[in-house]
């Protein structure tokens, strides 16, 4: 055997063993959040959200077009994701193969980083960030080969990949600082040596940034998802730097205090311990000071690199750390800081090991010590297989469906909220279901479209809202409207949106409603034919992932807003009741339902105790809501004469929220009071 397939024979494996696991486990289904909006990009060609990740939505595009993977469009474009963090691990394993010179430390360290459940988890899903994550560990690999050889054609490999690692997500530029530390003084030195090597770097650098082209060529064809329309160089613009979210801001949030954003570390801090187990922190850190004595500017490098994309970044950012949305979305942007965080832990493995050989008679028992740890990556693999194996999981696609399979013919349905929007356009374009109805995410509607684009020329942006609204009104005599959100004109007639399954349908004034009966039946019907997760479905831990652990919460307000409208519109206790306990049965999480179910008691009279033990239930899943502790404090002062633990929820509604609670009293029982004359 040669010494080059020596060397390569150990990453082969590891690039060969966890595609197969990855491609096994990988999602059959859109899953939940961006995802639906990227693979139905890459399905119709058409152009991703800002900042419109060309790169993935081409590759996408090609794997959905190959004729033994069509049967599942996620599926395909998935599969950039696994080839992607395969090939990451064996960046990562040749990074710390550098670092320690030693094979079986470095293979430790990569089998507890791909069987660690971020890296898993976003190897199976059609994300962007397993390419983002291979892009980091790829420069740095090259950074440090050439920092080690001085050899030109590393150096220009390198910035090829940061003009095409531009392409794809804009974090990566958070790890050009530690580049430049690597390479820098040496770059300086060739730029003032030959400045023929000065116009190589930029061409190869502009070469990179190749795959925009497809963001014009696809825009120009019209495609159904076709964001910012890119028709020239200030749209163009507009697009890759992300004006619709804010150039500079990773979304649009509330503003955050300086004691939240400490928090938000606090946060991460512990996520990164959680997620990497004390004995994998502690090596990471002593590998971090055997990096310092022995390679201060790689050792600094990497710091600054953890830094930046982790505890900067995130404070930076200031994601809501509420709802499993939000908590899925920061989740995501820990994934890129938690993988640099690990680089050290080879090296302190090796140094750890050698250590404590020397008080033994024979050397080699530092080999025994490195294979001890290999109980690590066996645990994580055990432990987490379940969490990722995402192959029959469902849920994303059926969630969806159930939004187009309930309409009648020829609906029109204005959806928001980005599972929702995505998931159905993927199974509206991708899976091309229900081709009959027009969809419309109303805050970015298809201009194009002959029902609405008469009505909306000349109409700016801040009135276009408000004009599509009315449009649809109009319309309303002629197509069925629904909807997912229940929007109000701001002049002009109102609109009543009684609930349908999991939507609204739009009624106007003077229209006839359903009556109490054909409401109840429907609903129930309904009900039997949307595709809710069952109490044995939930039982299974790849169901609490974050994202799509909130769908079932989604059927559950649903059900709610079923169950309201029964009561306040036909006076039915009873399905009231009905649909709030099935909407607590299906989320036993969503304080929602408690909340529902308590204002139903209150309004019936005489059930004291269920109140008190709905709202307590609420708080303890929310404490941050105002609506339960006002009721709470009427029902102990008032129906059972408990003063004291009215006073105490008095006190803890002040402490939380610093308000005027006399206020809020007065508006909540005004409420109730209105309930109990219906």
């Amino acid at each position: 055997m040669t010494p080059f397939i020596k060397k390569i024979i150990l990453p082969v494996l590891f690039f060969v063993g966890f595609v197969l696991l990855y491609v096994h486990n990988l999602s059959r289904s859109v899953y939940g959040g961006d995802i639906g909006d990227l693979v139905t990009a890459a399905a119709v060609g058409g152009v991703a959200h800002p900042p419109g990740y060309p790169l993935f939505t081409l590759l996408g595009f090609l794997l959905v077009h190959i004729p033994f993977l069509a049967f599942s469009p996620a599926f395909a474009v998935g599969l950039i994701s696994a080839f992607s963090a395969s090939l990451g691990l064996v960046c990562f394993y040749t990074i710390t193969y550098l670092l320690t010179k030693r094979k079986l430390a470095s293979g430790i360290s990569t089998l507890v980083l791909g069987f660690s459940f971020l890296y898993w988890f976003y190897s199976e899903i059609a994300e962007v960030f397993a390419l983002n994550v291979f892009f980091a560990l790829l420069l740095f690999l090259f950074a440090l080969l050439y920092r080690k050889t001085k050899k030109t054609f590393l150096l220009f490999f390198l910035l090829f990949f940061v003009g095409l690692s531009c392409t794809h997500h804009q974090t990566i530029i958070l790890l050009f600082p530690s580049l430049l530390l690597l390479i820098g003084k040496n770059l300086i030195f060739l730029t003032r040596r030959n400045y023929l090597f000065v116009l190589y770097y930029v061409l190869l650098f502009i070469l990179g940034f190749s795959p925009y082209l497809y963001v014009v060529i696809a825009s120009s064809h019209n495609p159904v998802i076709n964001w910012d329309t890119v028709h020239n160089i200030p749209s163009f613009l507009h697009l890759v730097l992300r004006r619709d979210y804010g150039t500079f801001q990773a979304g649009v949030f509330e503003d955050h205090s300086i004691g939240q954003r400490f928090i938000t570390i606090k946060v991460y801090l512990q996520y990164l311990l959680f997620q990497e187990t004390i004995p994998v922190v502690f090596l990471s850190l002593l590998g971090m000071w055997r990096l310092f004595v022995k390679d201060k500017i790689v050792c600094f490098s990497l710091l600054l690199a953890w830094i930046l994309t982790g505890p900067f970044f995130l404070t930076y950012a200031a994601f809501p750390l509420t709802g499993g949305f939000f908590l899925g979305t920061y989740e995501r942007f820990v994934l890129l800081s938690f993988v640099l965080s690990l680089i050290p832990f080879g090296v302190g493995l090796v140094y750890f090991s050698e250590y404590l050989s020397r008080f033994l008679p024979k050397r080699n028992y530092a080999i025994l010590f490195q294979l001890v740890f290999l109980f690590i990556p066996i645990m994580l693999f055990f432990y987490n297989f379940p969490k990722t194996n995402l192959s029959q999981l469902m849920i994303g696609d059926t969630y969806a469906k159930d939004f187009l399979d309930t309409l009648p013919p020829h609906a029109v349905l204005l959806i928001s909220g980005d599972t929702q929007i995505f998931n159905t356009w993927y199974v509206h374009y991708a899976l091309h279901d229900r081709p009959d109805i027009l969809l419309y995410n109303i805050g970015a509607a298809p201009l194009q479209d002959t029902l609405i684009a008469p009505q909306l020329v000349g109409v700016s942006s801040k009135e276009k809202f408000e004009k599509l609204l009315h449009t649809f009104m109009i319309l309303q005599g002629k197509r069925p409207i629904f909807s997912t959100s229940q929007y109000q004109p701001k002049s002009g007639e109102k609109i009543i949106w009684v609930p349908y399954g999991t939507s609204y349908r739009m009624f106007l004034q003077g229209d006839t409603l359903p009556t109490k009966e054909e409401f109840r039946k429907s609903a129930l019907s309904l009900l039997g034919s949307m595709h809710i997760p069952s109490k044995k479905d939930m039982e299974e831990v790849v169901f609490h992932n974050l994202t799509i652990g909130e769908i079932p919460t989604y059927y559950s307000n649903n059900l709610i807003a079923t169950g309201t409208f029964a009561y306040s519109q036909y006076q039915d206790t009873q399905t009231a009741l009905d649909f709030y306990q099935k909407a607590k049965e299906i989320a036993p999480t969503n304080a929602r339902a408690y909340n529902a179910l308590s204002i139903i008691d209150a309004a019936m009279g005489n059930r004291c105790e269920e109140i008190v033990t709905n709202l307590t239930t609420s708080l303890s899943l929310d404490r941050l809501q105002e609506f339960p502790y006002v009721l709470l404090y009427s029902t102990y002062a008032t129906c059972l004469k408990d003063t004291n633990a009215a006073e105490n929820v008095k006190k803890e509604f002040v402490n939380v929220f610093q308000k005027d609670f006399q206020k809020e009293l007065e508006s909540v029982t005004a409420d109730v009071q209105s309930l109990q004359k219906q």
